[in-house]
């Protein structure tokens, strides 16, 4: 049962007793929030980063690509400024760790000065890191035409080819 407060000093006394003691209980209740979210912390700092729970994460592949080009075309030229190759593709891949690029359906185009024209198609195709070497490889077509005689070309199909473009006008990777 209770109490009754015979004067008005004993009802300021029990309301500030009560008033002071749900404030005692909020700031006790806000500690024990911090201390719940301090252990929180720790547990995971230490429980779930123990080494025991770490799971082994893979190495990065080495050879993943830095950067892919759409739809390109690589011009080579002769010392003499004259046309010696263009190279057309679908995609090319650089790949950093060897320098090397993969090219989806390749498309490449030999001038020979004042002799004949070289058209090489194929699936796709690997370009050397220097940039001088390229091997074709998947349903090969090569066509030669001769610049003199219009009606004189031949053709020839293989699954595998590799052509050393000509020095002087080879690109380098880097400026493709």
């Amino acid at each position: 049962m209770a109490q009754r407060c015979d004067s008005p000093e004993e009802f300021a006394e029990r309301f500030r007793l009560i008033h002071t003691m749900a404030r005692w209980l909020e700031y006790l209740t806000l500690i024990a929030v911090i201390g719940v979210l301090a252990g929180l912390s720790l547990w995971l700092q230490y429980g779930l980063l123990d080494s025991g729970n770490l799971t082994e994460l893979p190495e990065p592949d080495a050879h993943t690509p830095d950067y892919t080009v759409e739809n390109f075309t690589a011009k080579g030229t002769t010392d003499e400024g004259l046309p010696a190759w263009v190279l057309k593709g679908d995609r090319l891949v650089h790949y950093p760790d060897d320098d090397s690029a993969l090219i989806d359906n390749p498309d490449l185009i030999e001038y020979e000065q004042g002799e004949k024209i070289r058209h090489t198609k194929a699936d796709m195709g690997e370009l050397s890191e220097d940039g001088e070497v390229i091997v074709l490889t998947g349903n090969v077509i090569i066509t030669t035409q001769s610049i003199k005689d219009d009606k004189r070309a031949s053709t020839m199909k293989t699954n595998r080819l590799k052509i050393r473009l000509e020095k002087s006008g080879t690109l380098p990777l880097k400026e493709l």
